[in-house]
């Protein structure tokens, strides 16, 4: 066997791509079978270097790999450990705080229990005074007589400081003042057309009733000309001077107002309603049958009518509402002067005591005080409905409050 060189013989530099050996001497048997068998030795050399170098880099890395990993075993099974030891701390705890019997949380909630069960029983203890039940018992009885009494003030029509009774003193004020205004026009336009008297006692309301309108019309027309000492006549049934029986009732003009000379107007029942150029051909043709020289069509409502103003001049013809549901003569009295004054201007002209522009201020004064007072009327009646509808709603209302409440008192009392 060659005898190895001094290593102070041994001469190794490694530059920046290669390492430079100077008298290396290599003894390993392996080494030396594997240079002789080699064709290159100078080849079998290198292999032999790099060869080795790699088997030692991949060496290395394997025993960090092994010694990560062994590592790693132990800090598993230090983790499990701990994790064991843990979760056995754990059910010691829970079994000492959530034991049925003795657990410290079942103690509690039933300490709990027993001080809530004592105190909803004195509380809503039904037999006595102070307890929650009475106490609410009260409190609805008197909720419930004060709402009571509060809606029936709100909604009561004769109390003044309600909101539906002053509305109603204002209605009832508005329509006596308006229904004063219409007196005061047509006692005036009486004056200037010199009608002396008065109109006849107010006849009771049961006079009309089952009456046709025809003498619904003849009843509340007779006081009013019967004052002026004019005549009416019913002659619904007589033929006239066109053959025809149009024109129910002729009012003669008083004589002695009228020398020399017939003067008539003609009025016409109507309880139907037709367009206007019907009604003013039907009144021209009943004028002419009567041989009057004004014509006035009663119609029994506003429905009926064709204008929807209560009295409406045309010419020497006009339309008026008698409403045989709610009867009220004032339309009726103003177009009765109305055609007296129209029927004595046909046949005598102009006169020179009377003042004509006065007194067609005054049927104009007449005609709008009556279609404002026939409005407020209408707006009153629909009042007093909307107000009866009130009160019999109140009452149902009430009466739907008292059997909530008792309903609420019997759900109270079975829970307690």
């Amino acid at each position: 066997m060659p005898t190895p060189l001094p290593a102070e013989l041994i001469s190794v530099h490694v530059n920046d791509d290669s390492v430079v050996l100077q008298d290396f001497h290599e003894t390993d048997p392996d080494v030396i079978s594997f240079v002789r068998e080699a064709e290159d030795a100078e080849a079998a050399v290198h292999r032999c270097l790099t060869m080795g170098a790699r088997v030692l880099r991949l060496a290395g890395a394997t025993l960090d790999s092994e010694l990560v990993g062994h590592r790693f075993d132990e800090m598993t099974s230090e983790l499990d450990r701990k994790i064991v030891d843990f979760a056995q701390r754990v059910d010691e705890s829970a079994e000492g705080l959530l034991d049925d019997e003795e657990g410290k949380l079942a103690l509690a909630l039933k300490s709990w229990l027993d001080e809530v069960g004592t105190l909803l029983g004195d509380t809503f203890d039904e037999t006595s005074k102070k307890s929650a039940v009475a106490k609410l018992e009260k409190v609805l009885d008197d909720a419930r007589d004060a709402q009571i009494k509060a809606v029936k003030r709100l909604l009561d029509p004769h109390d003044d400081e309600s909101p539906l009774g002053r509305w109603r003193s204002q209605i009832v004020n508005t329509v006596t003042e308006r229904s004063e205004k219409i007196e005061e026009a047509i006692d005036e336009l009486t004056t200037q057309l010199g009608i002396k008297g008065a109109v006849a006692e107010e006849r009771e309301q049961t006079a009309v009733k089952g009456f046709d309108f025809e003498d619904i019309l003849i009843a509340e027309l007779t006081p009013i000309v019967t004052a002026h000492q004019d005549v009416p006549e019913h002659l619904a049934n007589d033929i006239g001077s066109e053959g025809t029986k149009v024109g129910d009732v002729v009012v003669t003009v008083n004589p002695p107002e009228t020398p020399g000379r017939v003067v008539r107007y003609v009025l016409e029942a109507k309880d139907k309603s037709m367009t206007l150029k019907r009604a003013l051909d039907e009144l021209e043709a009943a004028m002419r049958n009567r041989n009057a020289e004004a014509g006035v069509m009663v119609f029994a409502s506003q429905s009926v009518c064709p204008t929807n103003e209560p009295f409406q001049p045309f010419d020497r013809k006009a339309l008026v509402v008698l409403d045989k549901g709610n009867l009220d003569v004032g339309a009726l009295r103003l177009a009765c002067l109305w055609a007296r004054w129209t029927a004595r201007r046909e046949v005598w002209g102009e006169s020179e005591t009377i003042d004509a522009a006065r007194v067609q201020t005054l049927i104009d004064s007449a005609r709008l005080a009556l279609k404002t007072a026939t409005a407020i009327k209408g707006d009153h009646t629909k009042a007093k409905t909307a107000i009866d509808h009130a009160t019999h709603h109140l009452d149902d209302l009430v009466g739907d409050l008292n059997a909530t409440l008792d309903q609420l008192e019997e759900e109270i009392a079975g829970v307690a």
